[in-house]
């Protein structure tokens, strides 16, 4: 098999995706339509998009750090960060629309801030206004989608001519790509998701957003990791301690989730500040008191324990991919507890009409459909390269396991 050649399980994968992204949107309309809340398909959307494209900006993240360190741990993910990454080209086409949407006052998700007559919100609108976040939404997108492509181009032209001019590029620039990514994963998630409460703030919100997203894609990439595993290149690189390695970058980003999950929790709740603890009154009601429990004993204490047992992990694959799933399932709770609550403010959504459960499968309808958008274009992108680099020197040196005439005579 030639190694640019996606093996039939992934193939198969990609047109289940595109059909169930379709079918995911189409339940999600209808839930919206019986729920008679028409914001609703918004909410439902934005809580998808964040999903989603945590995927992608993840991916660059975990790239530009490739390229920085060369480590053995993700040259067999490499080509998944940087297919991950392409995908922000697709990924913005229904934001836009989203977007679109906002300027003519169609979704109304932000309409707390763009109509407020708060005078702690009057003090942000040099920042929080709606031309001045539309602009900011299109820069994020620009230096993101230009920061994917370069390094996509530079990644091909390595593979083509071996030019070790080309990983000096790499090495030099990754260090301010990452920075500049700092930047983004600061500013981005406080206006797509910290303005829906605009009278509150955290300095920790994106750097929680930055692990969340490494830790969504880590648990989505093992479990693709082991399909693609199952057949030729990839069975000749992947091994039980490829698995190890990536479940330990899991356990080191679970550990950071929880603690900065706590600390901030800790520092509103000792200061107890009327301008900070609405953030959590808001989700001390009724069914997100469940949720919360959910998140400490799910998002904390299973992977925490679960990713400990190096021994049991590396014996069973099967058992890596069950807490990757679990994982995953987590992170959308996670997700949902950032999102859901901030529509609602200081009552519970079950006194609205239909209670709880629509909302939750809008929610998670509109999940699988952008989940499954993202995926037939990763799918996608990933078959328009070999899945293993080619002409890098630093792979024989990571890897010495491989056997290079595996890719040279591919």
């Amino acid at each position: 098999m030639s190694t640019n050649s996606l093996p039939n399980n992934m193939l198969q994968l990609k047109g289940r995706a595109l059909i169930a992204a379709g079918v995911g949107f189409a339940a999600s309309c209808i839930l919206v339509a019986i729920s008679g809340n028409t914001q609703l398909i918004f909410q439902a959307f934005l809580y998808a998009w964040v999903l989603a494209f945590g995927l992608a900006m993840g991916a660059q993240a975990l790239l530009f750090i490739h390229h920085m360190t060369a480590g053995a741990w993700t040259f067999p993910i490499q080509r998944m960060l940087e297919a991950s990454a392409r995908t922000i080209r697709y990924l913005s086409i229904p934001f836009f629309i989203y977007c679109a949407l906002v300027a003519l006052g169609i979704n109304k998700n932000y309409d707390v801030w763009i109509h407020s007559e708060s005078t702690v919100v009057a003090t942000k609108a040099w920042f929080l206004n709606k031309n001045f976040w539309l602009l900011r939404s299109f820069v994020y997108f620009v230096i993101l989608l230009g920061m994917s492509e370069i390094f996509s181009k530079w990644s091909r032209e390595l593979e083509k001519t071996g030019d070790a001019l080309i990983i000096k590029k790499f090495r030099f620039w990754a260090p301010p790509a990452l920075l500049m990514y700092c930047v983004l994963i600061t500013f981005a998630p406080l206006d797509w998701v910290m303005s829906l409460e605009p009278e509150w703030f955290s300095t920790i919100y994106g750097p929680l957003f930055a692990i969340s997203q490494a830790l969504t894609l880590l648990a989505v990439f093992v479990v693709l990791l082991e399909k693609l595993a199952q057949s030729k290149p990839m069975s000749s690189v992947v091994t039980v301690e490829s698995y190890h390695m990536l479940t330990t970058f899991m356990f080191v980003f679970t550990v950071l989730w929880g603690y900065m999950s706590f600390s901030q929790y800790l520092i509103i709740w000792a200061g107890n500040l009327p301008e900070e603890i609405h953030y959590y009154l808001a989700r001390n009601t009724n069914f997100y008191i469940g949720l919360t429990a959910i998140l400490m004993i799910g998002h904390f204490f299973i992977p925490f324990f679960g990713l400990m047992q190096k021994h049991r992990l590396k014996n069973k694959i099967s058992r890596v991919r069950k807490m990757c799933y679990f994982m995953i399932a987590m992170r959308m709770c996670d997700i949902f507890y950032f999102i859901n609550p901030s529509f609602h403010h200081d009552k519970g959504f079950s006194e609205d009409p239909g209670g709880p459960w629509l909302e939750v499968g809008a929610y998670v309808a509109m999940a699988v459909a952008l989940f499954s958008y993202w995926l037939y274009f990763f799918i996608r992108e990933l078959g328009t390269t070999n899945l293993m680099p080619r002409n890098d020197p630093r792979l024989y040196e990571a890897m010495s396991h491989i056997d290079e005439e595996l890719f040279e005579n591919a």
